[in-house]
Order: structure tokens, then C-alpha cells, then sequence
């Protein structure tokens, strides 16, 4: 009777689908097992550096990996802007967000400059090493900049131009060091701490000059997982 109809709904019913479900878990558990995957790799050791250090959120919970970059006197190239996204995410991690303002042309120091956007942690005043600095026009961009926020300004010179201009001279390489020595001297008039990249051979060596960016944004470099 009523045990007969119990054990008839267990074989019938009960039994097949509990089959099933572990039949499932088996799959997805061997299926773990053959997923192929290295601490080693890349995007696979910046997770775990994120999520070690509290930064798997958003934008604006990732402690400044919202950038936004001033250009002056030049506007950018699409391959140079292309690069400084690479180098910032090399930089910050793949999180980093990097919104780029329309330029500053010279003569113009004074004029507004667009707000931070959302969430942003750092500014950064983007120069052509091509230009010498001035106070007149360099330095009045960074007052103005100071004086629209509060957030930490670096100062980034893209010196890959101006090494290709002095290639073709005897002379070059004490041009170029003559040129780094000024901008190293503005930085250090103007309180700002200054990254000298090359954004057109930055992907040759991408750790290096991510390193360089990492030192001005104040930003600790992500550890290799052990």
C-alpha cells in the first residue's frame, strides 16, 4: 500500500534526479581540474593582486585608478594616447581609466579646464618634450591646474618626439640630456613630480616605464604572485 506507492516514488522520481545532480557535479568539478591556468599570467597574477588588496570594486573604489590627463601646447596622437592607456594599465592594473581632456593650446594657460571626472584619484599635466618650459606657459598650466582641484597633479613629458628630431643630429644625446635636465628643473620649481617617457618605444619596455609612472602616481607596484 502506502510503502509500496513511498518506494515506487523514490525509484521513479527521487532516485533518477539525485543520479543527475551528481552527475552534474562530477561534470563541473572535472571540468575545474582540466581548466588550465598559471599564477604566472599576466592578466591572471593582476586578479589576485587586486583582489589581495581590496581593489576588485569599481572605478571610483580603486583608489585612484581613475586618471584624468591635461595635454599642453600639442594634442595628442592616437598611437600616443593608445600607448599611455597600455602604459597606465601596466601601471595601475587593468582597472586603470584614463580620460583625456581636450588640449591646452599655449596662451591660453588661464582658461577653465574640465572637472575631475567621477571617481578620479590623480591628474596628470601630459608635455611635449619638444617644448622647453617656461613659467609664462608651463608653469601658469600647472597653477591653473592646482587651483581647479585638490587631487595630486603629476607631470608626464613624452620625450619619444624630440629623440626622434635629435637622431638624425651628432649631437643628440647631449641635446636630450640637456632637455630632461630642464624639465627636471621645472618639476622641481613647480613642486611636481615628473615621469620622462618615451610613449613611442614604451612598449619595448613597458615594466620600465611603468615603473616611472607608478613612482610619480605614488602607487606601489603590483606583486608578483609566489
Amino acid at each position: 500500500g502506502l510503502h509500496r506507492f513511498a518506494a515506487t516514488l523514490g525509484l521513479g522520481v527521487v532516485l533518477p534526479r539525485l543520479l543527475l545532480a551528481l552527475r552534474a557535479a562530477w561534470s563541473v568539478r572535472a571540468r575545474a581540474q582540466r581548466l588550465a591556468w598559471s599564477p604566472a599570467d599576466a592578466y591572471v597574477a593582476s586578479v589576485l593582486a587586486q583582489r589581495r588588496h581590496g581593489a576588485g570594486g569599481g572605478a571610483a573604489a580603486g583608489g585612484g585608478r581613475v586618471v584624468q590627463v591635461l595635454p599642453h601646447g600639442f594634442t595628442p596622437a592616437p598611437a600616443a594616447t593608445l600607448a599611455l592607456r597600455s602604459l597606465l594599465a601596466a601601471a595601475l592594473g587593468p582597472r586603470a581609466d584614463l580620460h583625456v581632456a581636450p588640449a591646452t593650446p599655449y596662451g591660453e594657460e588661464d582658461r577653465p579646464v574640465p572637472p575631475p571626472p567621477a571617481g578620479a584619484g590623480w591628474r596628470v599635466a601630459w608635455f611635449d618634450a619638444a617644448a622647453t618650459p617656461e613659467p609664462q606657459a608651463q608653469g601658469r598650466f600647472v597653477e591653473t591646474l592646482r587651483a581647479a582641484s585638490t587631487l595630486p597633479l603629476a607631470l608626464l613629458v613624452d620625450e619619444g618626439g624630440f629623440r626622434q628630431r635629435m637622431a638624425g643630429f651628432g649631437d643628440g644625446a647631449p641635446r636630450l640630456a640637456q632637455r630632461r635636465a630642464a624639465w627636471r628643473q621645472f618639476a622641481e620649481t613647480c613642486g611636481g613630480t615628473l615621469a620622462l617617457v618615451d610613449l613611442g618605444a614604451a612598449a619595448a619596455d613597458l615594466e620600465t616605464a611603468a615603473d616611472r609612472l607608478r613612482a610619480v602616481l605614488g602607487r606601489p607596484a603590483v606583486p608578483s604572485p609566489r
